[in-house]
């Protein structure tokens, strides 16, 4: 099993950097659902990966809410339509947050895809099944 901690991309993620907003469900202990979750997300075309950060998550009701990257997802682009859309999925990456890689969520499972303006991912952070959807 290979894990993915580091591999930062040329582009960075800035305050400037378009997001998505919507929201996160948990499964812990039963479905928890937080909403007002934003999502940024950057590429790099040239190597295939993007970088994906969710902003002021948490994952359980009494935990504060955090910022979370997740490094080094592959993407593949398409056109139908005339609607760009994004596939990108991955297995086994080192989060990073609250200053460092947390392997004891490591990310597996994880897909998703980003359609017009609309981004939708479900993955595992350690045992916990997680989905997203949100709006630029």
């Amino acid at each position: 099993m290979a894990l993915v901690a580091c591999g930062k991309i040329d582009t960075e993620i800035t305050k400037e950097t378009p997001k998505y907003v919507g929201s996160v469900v948990v499964e812990n202990d039963g479905p928890q659902t937080f909403g007002n979750v934003g999502v940024q997300v950057v590429f790099d075309d040239a190597s295939g990966v993007m970088e994906m950060k969710i902003l002021k998550v948490r994952f359980a009701s009494m935990m504060p809410r955090m910022d979370v990257t997740i490094q080094s997802v592959p993407f593949v682009r398409s056109v139908e339509n005339g609607v760009e859309t994004v596939a990108f999925s991955g297995d086994n990456i080192i989060p990073f947050a609250v200053g460092a890689y947390q392997s004891k969520y490591i990310v597996t499972d994880l897909e998703g895809s980003i359609v017009g303006n609309r981004i939708e991912f479900s993955l595992n952070f350690g045992q916990y099944p997680t989905a997203y959807s949100g709006v630029m």
